[in-house]
């Protein structure tokens, strides 16, 4: 598991938690998630999301890494 990364953006979220990106917005609005807008664009605490849902996979940001060197 990559500890380094501290920081999420709602698509990986929303790709973790298997729900829309609209919902994520919510799940922050309602402080259910903590996170705070960088410009435009939202980051999610990854503590803030484990307590939530329990530890991010293992392979998550490797296979995430991959996918985009693939595209």
């Amino acid at each position: 598991m990559d500890k380094n990364v501290l920081l999420l953006n709602v698509a990986e979220v929303s790709e973790i938690l298997r729900i829309s990106r609209a919902k994520v917005y919510i799940l922050l609005q309602e402080g259910t998630l903590q996170g705070f807008k960088l410009g435009a664009d939202w980051r999610i605490k990854r503590d803030s999301l484990e307590q939530l849902a329990g530890p991010i996979p293992d392979d998550f940001f490797n296979r995430r890494r991959r996918q985009k060197r693939a595209a």
